[in-house]
């Protein structure tokens, strides 16, 4: 038994050389509308999610993030990358700056609770 994202799973479960038994998203995967999720599966509370995210340093100027963010906001919204990523099992994002830069904070959060509760050290 095992947690992965979906990317690197989907190949394996689309063989059937995986089973899967929940995801871990709040919604149902659409590639796997069949898979519970684990707040169906009996696992209230528990969401993990992979996410990934362009960053920059904090004293790059407004303008060049601005660019950046409309730059690869166009590439994730092309059908094609869409599709891949579709295929793979993720979705394209896009959020803006401030709502990415609050998503990763929440998540920063969340895991230090997590680490803390396991009494995992923290540095």
């Amino acid at each position: 038994m095992m947690i992965d994202n979906l990317p690197s799973s989907m190949g394996f479960i689309r063989s059937g050389r995986l089973r899967p038994l929940a995801v871990t998203g709040k919604q149902r995967a659409p590639e796997l509308p069949d898979v519970p999720t684990m707040e169906e599966a009996g696992f209230p509370d528990f969401q993990v999610t992979a996410w990934f995210g362009l960053f920059a340093s904090a004293r790059t100027p407004p303008a060049a993030i601005d660019k950046i963010y409309r730059a690869a906001k166009i590439v994730l919204a092309a059908p094609e990358i869409k599709a891949r990523f579709a295929e793979l099992g993720g979705t394209a994002g896009g959020e803006p700056p401030e709502q990415f830069k609050s998503y990763v904070m929440a998540e920063k959060q969340k895991w230090a609770q997590v680490a803390s509760e396991a009494k995992i050290p923290q540095e």
